[in-house]
C-alpha cells in the first residue's frame, strides 16, 4: 500500500513538473501578425463593435482598416485626422474627425457617406446615438449639432453657452470642455460645458426640458447611468443624482468627487477626499443608501477608474492599483502603478486599465509594457514588454491589438485563457 501511494505521488510530481501550466494560470498571447503602421503618441487603434474589423488611425496621416480573422487590409483613407475615430454602435459606420472637418465612412467598403466640412470652429467631440441613426457634434463655440445619418443633414442645433472673453481677456472656449450624450431611448440630449448648468433638450422639438444645477461650483461632468434611469452631475465639491425621467432631484453628495456608475446600474461609485484619507463608497441606486465604504491607504488618487463588464469588481487608482469585490468590499488583487509627478498636475498614474470582456483579466498598459492581472485572486498573470499602450481587447476577447515595441508597428495577438 505504501509503495502504491509513493508511486502515485511520484506520478503527480512528474506530471506537474512536465506540465506546469495549470488551470490557475493558462493566460497566454500568441502573435498573429504585425503591421507597418506608425500611430505615434497621438494615434488610435480599435475594433468594430462586432469584432469583424480593426483600425489604426495615424495622427494627421491616414486611417487604415483590416479584417480581423484574415488580417486583410481593406482600405486606407488619407487625411489629417487628429481627434479620433468612433464606431457607430451598430458597427456600420466609422466617424473620423479632426479640428474642423470629419467624415462618416462605411466600415465594410470604406466609402465616404458624407463629409463634415462646414465647421469654422474647432470640433470638440463626436458621439453616436444608441440606434446609430444620429450623431452629435460639439464645437468650440459651444454649439451641439445633431446630425441625421440618412439625410446627412443637421436636425437641430443647440446653443448651450455664450462664448465670451474671460479673465485677462482669455477666450473661455480654452477653459471649458463641451460634452453631450443621448438618452437611451434617444428622445433627449444631455449637454454640459463646465458652466453653471447641464441642459436637457428634447430631440423631437429641440426645446429645453430642464437645466440641472449643483449648489457648489460649475458642473464639470453630466452623465446618464447605463440603464438610462439616472443622471449624475458633478462639480469640484459635489455630486448630485437626478431621476432622468422626471428630472427630480434625488440626493446630493457633498465633498464627493469622481463619481462613476457600475455597468449594471446598481451602484454609483463615489470618492470622498479628506485631508488624510481617500474613501471609496458605493451608493446603491435601488434602495438609495450607501452599500459599503472602502478605506485603504492609497496615496495620490484612490478613485474608481474602471468597472468590470459584469460589475462584480472594480479598480481604484493610486500609487497602488486595487481590484475590489463590489459585493464584499474586500480587495482581490493589488499591483504597483507607474506614477509621475508634475508641478501643475501633482501626482498621476501613467497606467491605463481595461477589463477583458469576460471580466476575469485586467489589462494594465503604459508606454513601456503591458501587464495582466487576475480579477479573481491575487496574481499577476503576465508581464508583456513586447507591446505598449494603446492596447485594446476585441469584443469577444479572442484577440488583443496593441502598439508593438518596435517603432512604427502595431500587432495582433491571439488570446488563450
Amino acid at each position: 500500500m505504501r509503495k502504491f501511494l509513493l508511486s502515485n505521488l511520484l506520478c503527480l510530481f512528474l506530471f506537474f513538473t512536465i506540465f506546469p501550466q495549470t488551470a490557475q494560470n493558462q493566460f497566454a498571447l500568441k502573435l498573429v501578425a504585425k503591421f507597418n503602421t506608425d500611430i505615434g503618441d497621438y494615434g488610435q487603434i480599435g475594433f468594430s463593435p462586432d469584432g469583424k474589423y480593426f483600425f489604426a488611425l495615424s495622427y494627421k496621416k491616414n486611417l487604415q482598416v483590416w479584417e480581423t480573422e484574415n488580417q486583410k487590409l481593406l482600405y486606407v483613407i488619407n487625411g489629417r485626422f487628429e481627434y479620433g475615430a468612433k464606431f457607430s454602435l451598430n458597427g456600420n459606420w466609422l466617424a473620423v474627425f479632426s479640428e474642423k472637418e470629419g467624415q462618416i465612412v462605411n466600415i465594410e467598403t470604406g466609402k465616404i457617406l458624407f463629409n463634415l466640412n462646414t465647421y469654422k470652429e474647432k470640433i470638440e467631440f463626436l458621439n453616436w446615438s444608441p440606434t446609430s441613426q444620429r450623431f452629435a457634434v460639439g464645437t468650440e463655440n459651444f454649439t451641439v449639432d445633431v446630425w441625421n445619418i440618412e439625410s446627412g443633414k443637421i436636425e437641430n442645433s443647440y446653443k448651450i453657452h455664450e462664448k465670451k472673453k474671460g479673465f485677462w481677456a482669455i477666450d473661455d472656449a480654452a477653459l471649458f470642455t463641451i460634452t453631450a450624450e443621448f438618452s437611451k431611448d434617444e428622445k433627449r440630449l444631455l449637454t454640459n460645458c463646465n458652466d453653471q448648468e447641464a441642459e436637457y433638450f428634447d430631440l423631437e422639438n429641440g426645446k429645453l426640458i430642464y437645466a440641472f444645477s449643483n449648489s457648489y461650483n460649475f458642473i464639470r461632468n453630466a452623465k446618464f447611468s447605463p440603464d438610462g434611469k439616472w443622471i449624475m452631475t458633478r462639480s469640484s465639491e459635489e455630486t448630485v443624482l437626478w431621476n432622468a425621467a422626471t428630472n427630480k432631484f434625488i440626493k446630493s453628495f457633498l465633498g464627493y468627487i469622481s463619481p462613476s456608475f457600475s455597468l449594471d446600474s446598481r451602484f454609483l461609485g463615489l470618492v470622498k477626499d479628506s485631508a488624510q484619507n481617500i474613501t471609496n463608497e458605493l451608493f446603491d441606486l435601488s434602495d438609495q443608501k450607501i452599500y459599503l465604504s472602502l478605506q485603504k491607504d492609497v496615496k495620490i488618487y484612490g478613485t474608481i477608474d474602471r468597472w468590470s463588464p459584469d460589475s462584480k469588481t472594480f479598480v481604484t487608482t493610486g500609487e497602488n492599483g486595487y481590484i475590489w469585490n463590489a459585493n464584499t468590499g474586500n480587495p482581490i488583487n493589488t499591483f504597483k502603478n507607474r506614477v509621475t509627478y508634475s508641478f501643475l498636475d501633482g501626482y498621476s498614474t501613467e497606467d491605463f486599465y481595461e477589463y477583458h470582456p469576460n471580466g476575469k483579466i485586467l489589462l494594465v498598459s503604459n508606454d513601456k509594457e503591458l501587464r495582466f492581472f487576475s480579477t479573481m485572486r491575487n496574481e499577476q498573470l503576465l508581464s508583456f514588454p513586447q507591446a505598449k499602450r494603446p492596447a485594446v481587447w476585441s469584443p469577444n476577447g479572442k484577440f488583443l491589438l496593441a502598439q508593438a515595441k518596435e517603432r512604427g508597428k502595431i500587432a495582433l495577438w491571439k488570446v488563450s485563457e
